[in-house]
């Protein structure tokens, strides 16, 4: 099975691209580079040069030659048996469905927040039809969750033929077999994503003003963070909530770990999410999460144990009564992980997408046969 894949890849990988797109590309490229002899990465194919050397081969287009010329030539050299594209509206989902080449394509619909969140009617309208096109053109479609695979089709897109969930695999320094979640010092509550009106920091920070012995720290930067700065003053909570910025390097996913190792919790009481890998991340580290109640709710029933507690209504008294009921409970921090690597782990997932990318590509070369 030969695998071209395409998207962002993190830092740690040389790319600029944080967060969790790209952390998945990244992992889910060392379960495959790590996987029997069956399967071969032909190459990443990542939107601009990475700073360093990386285990694949990188492809990156020419600003002079055109997206649709450069990936048939691509397509054309390396003769994959499958592409997995992330983000398909924000690569060359639209590209491929308009090429049609012989080569299936299996794209992971991250998020439809393209639509949901668009400013207007008429860049919502664009979004949806542009991101329709390029489902066309799909051999199979994945969702990280079952909420978001029943979001898109209440948002009526029409789904390619197979149309699946799989979980998003922890990232591999998640799965060092040295850690324990029990042998940590742990204190206070910890933030972990973009400073956005979607993830709704603010209504962190209203609840940490109701609970005056909890202490909060916010990683992350956006557009709320002078608003956050402006309301930590304004209250009076410099002493207990902070702001920490983004955490720099190349290491900052190692860094993200140690925060969670020794936090007692961990908050993202977003609008919206997906699935929410951090929330994972979180879990494999003993802490238990406050948050989105779809994907809370979904993670606890794939791990079949309380995993913390779900928001429904991210007001500054839910999440406020929820932070209590969560730092009150009495966790096995330890099972916590290994029920977390038992259901997000690498090798699991990575097992799903290649059973995933053969059973595409059977039904692509029965097709080419004239089979039903």
């Amino acid at each position: 099975m030969r695998v071209l894949t395409i998207g962002s890849l993190p830092p740690e990988w040389g790319g600029p691209e944080r967060g969790g797109v790209a952390t998945f590309h990244a992992s889910l490229l060392t379960g495959l580079l790590g996987h029997r002899a069956d399967v071969e990465v032909v190459g990443a194919m990542p939107p601009s040069p990475l700073d360093r050397e990386v285990p694949v081969p990188i492809f990156v287009r020419p600003e002079a030659v055109s997206r649709a010329d450069f990936y048939a030539n691509l397509l054309e050299r390396m003769q994959p048996d499958v592409v997995l594209m992330n983000h398909i509206a924000h690569t060359v989902g639209v590209t491929h469905a308009r090429l049609r080449p012989p080569v299936p394509a299996v794209g992971v619909v991250h998020s439809w927040h393209s639509v949901t969140f668009a400013p207007g009617e008429e860049e919502r309208g664009r979004a949806w039809a542009v991101t329709q096109e390029a489902m066309g053109g799909l051999g199979a479609l994945v969702a990280p969750s079952h909420h978001a695979l029943a979001e898109g089709r209440d948002l009526s897109f029409h789904y390619p033929a197979i149309a699946s969930v799989i979980h998003n695999p922890l990232p591999p320094l998640y799965m060092d077999e040295e850690i324990d979640a029990n042998a940590h010092r742990r204190h206070g509550v910890l933030y972990l994503g973009g400073l956005i009106p979607r993830k709704d920091p603010v209504a962190l920070l209203e609840a940490a003003a109701l609970l005056p012995a909890l202490d909060v720290t916010l990683v992350g930067q956006g557009q709320l963070e002078e608003a956050l700065r402006s309301q930590i003053e304004a209250r009076d909570l410099g002493g207990r909530v902070r702001l920490a910025g983004a955490l720099p390097g190349a290491g900052h996913l190692a860094q993200v770990r140690d925060l969670l190792l020794r936090a007692q919790a961990l908050c993202l009481p977003s609008r919206s999410e997906s699935f929410g890998l951090v929330f994972a991340e979180a879990l494999a580290c003993g802490t238990p999460i406050v948050g989105f109640g779809p994907t809370v709710r979904e993670i606890r029933e794939t791990m079949g144990i309380e995993v913390g507690e779900p928001l429904d209504r991210s007001t500054p008294v839910e999440i406020s009564a929820a932070i209590e009921r969560a730092l009150a409970a009495t966790w096995d921090r330890q099972e916590l992980r290994r029920a977390t690597l038992e259901a997000f782990g690498l090798p699991r997932v990575t097992d799903r997408y290649l059973e995933l990318f053969s059973r595409v590509a059977s039904r692509q070369a029965a097709g080419s046969h004239g089979q039903p």
